[in-house]
C-alpha cells in the first residue's frame, strides 16, 4: 500500500508533537511527592513515623540536614511539613527553600513544633510561610503512641483523610523522649 506524502508529513508531526507534549508534562511533573515532610527529628522518631505512615498508607519523607546545608531539599514535594528543629546558621538557606517550596506548592502546610522556629522565620521575613498549630505539637514529644495520633491528626486536617482524631495522650513523666526507651 502506497502512502502519500501528506499522510507521511502528518504522522511526522503527530510524532513530533506527542513528543514534545510528554517531555513538557514530565518536566513540570514533581518527582516525587510525599503526603508528610519532617525536618529535625532526633532518636528514631522518623523510624516509628514510618512505621504508623506504613499502616495508613501515608508517604513520610525527612529531609536531612545535609540537604538542608546545600539547598537542596525539595521542600514543596510535600504537602505537609513539620518542623521540629531549626538552625540558625542555616537561616540563607531556609530562606531561599522556604521560599522556593511555596511559589512551587502554594498549598503547603509548614508547622513549628518549636516557638523558636516562629521566631527564625519572622527574622527571615517568612512568617506566612508558617500555619499555626498548637494542637499539632501536642502530640510531638513524650509518648510513641502520640505519633500515631500525629499523623491521623495530619491526614484528617490537613490531607482530607476521614479519620478519627484522638487527643494527645498525656504522659505523667519528664525527660527527653526516646521511641526506644521502655514502657513507652
Amino acid at each position: 500500500m502506497k502512502t502519500s506524502n501528506r499522510g507521511k508529513f502528518t504522522f511526522r508531526l503527530l510524532n513530533v508533537l506527542a513528543c514534545l507534549f510528554f517531555a513538557i508534562v514530565a518536566r513540570k511533573s514533581p518527582a516525587q511527592e510525599f503526603d508528610i515532610g519532617f525536618i529535625g527529628l532526633h532518636g528514631g522518631v522518623y523510624e516509628q513515623l514510618v512505621t504508623y505512615a506504613t499502616r495508613l498508607q501515608l508517604k513520610l519523607k525527612y529531609f536531612d540536614d545535609a540537604e538542608m546545608d546545600d539547598g537542596s531539599a525539595q521542600l514543596g514535594n510535600v504537602k505537609v511539613l513539620f518542623l521540629q528543629h531549626t538552625r540558625a546558621e542555616d537561616r540563607d538557606a531556609y530562606k531561599t527553600l522556604f521560599e522556593n517550596a511555596k511559589k512551587r506548592n502554594p498549598q503547603l502546610v509548614v508547622i513549628a513544633f518549636q516557638p523558636s522556629t516562629a521566631d527564625l522565620f519572622q527574622s527571615l521575613g517568612l512568617s506566612n510561610v508558617l500555619t499555626p498549630d498548637t494542637k499539632a505539637s501536642k502530640y510531638y514529644g513524650n509518648v510513641t503512641s502520640n505519633l500515631n495520633r500525629l499523623l491521623l491528626y495530619t491526614g484528617a486536617t490537613y490531607l482530607g483523610k476521614d479519620w478519627p482524631v484522638e487527643p494527645p495522650e498525656e504522659s505523667e513523666t519528664s525527660g527527653l523522649y526516646h521511641p526506644d526507651a521502655p514502657n513507652r
